[in-house]
């Protein structure tokens, strides 16, 4: 039951929390006017008793119509005496016994015992003295109606005020939503999220720090993607004039050691100044409709007879930036070939999933282990840790195929296992 309830929502919490404290709060207030009543109802009792012991000794013994007719006037009653010698009534309309619907019998006192009835509206008092028998009756009317208006004026009330709580409550704590929200968003890549600051209280103060966070962090990510740009950009000189500067050495191993170097190089500054510009605000992309079966197509014929493709027969089109595309689907092949024994074969699959294209580039390499797959994404990392770049390039390759495919609103994922074939899906809108 505590797990249960520590898993909930706050507001939940807040909800169970009021309802539990109204259920106690009616049963001690019900607990309090049931015992107050309780003793008050023993109170009146005696107080019936001592009331009952003085209007018949007033009336005297056996009563007389003229000491009724006084004491009726002293204390707001009528009285009708039923006797075997006869009786009176202080009024005509005064029931007789008979008539009255008697619901309790109170003790009274040994010789005198009491009934408690109604006739009409009109409460009924029997005092039953040896072969005599008293009815006193007020001369006013209570009414028997049920006080249900009331009662649902009372509840009514009550419930206005659990749900002026409630809205309270909520208002108070509004702030935690919106900063809930905010945290996903964060999650997800957005910095540009802000929470209003409504209040200067510790809700209050907590959306600043947040927003104060968030901007810190646009801010430092910002200089490093804007530090990273400038340096790959500056190394494209001195790697031009090295390039010239190596076509004046004669041929031979060092020369194209040299080279081959250098070109490792060159590819690596170009996939960082691409990275960068995907992740600029100004990195616009040239969006254009693409057909990517003839993508695909091509990439596979340059590649030769060991890529093979199936596409379906209609044509799948998307909203696209052919350069980049290109590179991003090159990317995927090129490990593919890189990582798959002589003699087999990568397949693309091409496929329509709903209202998105899925492509597939599947392998038949040695797997990728499981601990492997949540960073194999992320800029630099590589499942071979010794960094030879023989088994693989520099770690830019995947982090630039998501940052194109997110680019270009799809995504992209990773399905394997340890010695089994790898695929790579990418997923994007289709357009008509």
């Amino acid at each position: 039951m505590m797990d249960w309830f520590r898993n909930r929502s706050l507001f939940v919490k807040l909800l169970l929390v009021l309802v539990v404290a109204a259920l106690l709060i009616n049963l001690a207030v019900g607990w309090f006017f049931g015992h107050f009543l309780g003793s008050q109802r023993k109170i009146f009792g005696r107080f019936i008793q001592g009331c009952t012991h003085y209007v018949m000794e007033s009336l005297g013994d056996p009563p007389q119509l003229d000491k009724a007719r006084e004491v009726g006037e002293r204390m707001g009653l009528d009285f009708r005496l039923e006797s075997p010698d006869g009786g009176f009534a202080t009024a005509e309309w005064v029931p007789y016994a008979s008539e009255v619907a008697f619901r309790h019998n109170h003790p009274g006192s040994k010789n005198r015992p009491l009934r408690l009835g109604r006739a009409g509206d009109r409460p009924i008092l029997q005092i039953q003295q040896g072969d005599h028998r008293l009815l006193a009756v007020p001369r006013f009317e209570l009414s028997d109606r049920a006080p249900w208006p009331e009662l649902l004026a009372l509840l009514s009330v009550l419930s206005l005020l659990f749900i002026g709580s409630w809205y309270m409550l909520r208002r108070l704590f509004r702030p935690l939503q919106e900063l809930d929200g905010a945290v996903r968003q964060v999650t997800q890549g957005n910095l540009l999220v802000r929470l209003p600051e409504r209040s200067k209280d510790e809700l209050g103060n907590l959306a600043r720090a947040f927003n104060q966070m968030t901007e810190q962090v646009r801010r430092d990510l910002h200089s490093k993607e804007q530090l990273l740009y400038n340096v790959s950009h500056e190394l494209r000189s001195p790697l031009t004039r090295m390039r010239l500067s190596l076509e004046f050495l004669p041929d031979g191993k060092e020369r194209e050691g040299l080279v081959d170097e250098l070109g490792q190089m060159e590819a690596m500054i170009d996939e960082l100044l691409e990275s960068a510009r995907l992740d600029s605000e100004h990195g616009v992309l040239d969006l254009a409709p693409l057909e990517l079966g003839s993508l695909l197509r091509g990439l596979a014929e340059r590649q030769g007879p060991g890529v093979v493709l199936e596409e379906p027969a209609e044509r799948l089109r998307v909203s696209g930036d052919f350069r980049r595309l290109e590179r991003l689907f090159r990317n995927l092949i090129e490990n593919g070939v890189k990582y798959s024994p002589a003699g087999s074969q990568v397949e693309i699959l091409l496929s329509r999933q709903g209202d998105q294209a899925l492509v597939e580039v599947c392998d038949q390499g040695p797997g990728i282990p499981e601990a492997d797959l949540p960073h194999l994404f992320e800029p630099f990392y590589r499942v071979d840790k010794s960094r030879n770049t023989k088994t693989g390039g520099y770690g830019l390759g995947l982090a630039l195929v998501r940052q194109i495919a997110e680019a270009h609103k799809g995504k992209v994922s990773v399905t394997c296992s340890p010695n089994q074939r790898t695929c790579f899906s990418v997923l994007l809108p289709l357009i008509q």
